[in-house]
């Protein structure tokens, strides 16, 4: 019996992976995957040539928030990956629980849809009954963007498995996640691409000859009409609510 016992600890204790007897997996601080600050920089690097871009077209209000943007984010990689550094491994704060205690929720589960439901609701009426030019729209438009932004600023993926409230080592996204970066990777620059060709045409070209049409004059027929003002900013809410529904499912 006792040799028995004594086998069985030497043989987890001996293991690297911190398998004891039991067969349950303990962590080991500082061995978890870390990943590179450097991932984050192409993101850092399009916001702040969008918004030197942006200097140059003469729209400093749309240069200050895309460099607004990457500031945050840089800000953002820098600090989250020097916790990494110091700590071996992400671990967010207000995420550390005792092992078997579930994580308290402060909130109740309908909370949040019902803040979203009425913000949908409350920039939905603005966007459609405000005037076209007012300043109404943008400012709504604007504030939503940064909500979202925050609401769905990512974090690393974890390891699949993973318990719920517990910290886990940054792993790699589901696959479906990298298949729809790829495909909305491709339409963005496929529009950003037609913008500035759309753009330099129109620079210099001799006077008088016909233009490259921007993409807000091919969609401006699909928001001339109340109706059609209401389904496209419905459509829009709805889409951006299920983004950011299927990028926090773990």
């Amino acid at each position: 019996m006792a040799g028995s016992v004594h086998k069985g600890r030497s043989a987890g204790a001996g293991r690297p992976d911190g398998v004891g007897p039991a067969g349950a997996a303990q962590p080991v601080p500082g061995t978890a995957a870390r990943p590179s600050p450097w991932l984050s920089l192409p993101w850092v690097a399009i916001l702040f040539i969008t918004g030197a871009f942006h200097l140059y077209r003469g729209v400093p209000v749309d240069a200050a928030i895309f460099l607004a943007a990457g500031v945050a984010l840089a800000v953002d990689t820098s600090v989250r990956h020097s916790r990494i550094t110091r700590h071996g491994r992400h671990t967010p704060h207000g995420r550390q629980h005792p092992a078997g205690e579930p994580a308290v929720r402060l909130l109740p589960r309908w909370f949040w849809p019902a803040v979203a439901a009425a913000v949908g609701a409350l920039s939905l009426a603005v966007v459609v009954l405000a005037p076209e030019n007012s300043t109404g729209i943008p400012a709504v438009v604007g504030l939503v963007g940064a909500a979202m932004l925050l609401v769905a600023w990512p974090d690393p993926p974890r390891t699949p498995g993973a318990a719920p409230g517990n910290p886990a080592a940054p792993g790699h996204p589901a696959p479906r996640v990298r298949r729809a970066a790829c495909w909305w990777g491709a339409v963005v620059l496929l529009l950003c691409v037609w913008e500035m060709g759309t753009y330099f045409i129109d620079r210099f070209a001799p006077a008088d000859t016909a233009v490259f049409p921007p993409l807000t004059d091919l969609l401006q027929p699909l928001f001339d009409g109340d109706s059609s003002r209401w389904f496209m900013t419905g459509l829009w809410l709805v889409a951006c609510g299920a983004l950011v529904r299927v990028g926090r499912r773990p």
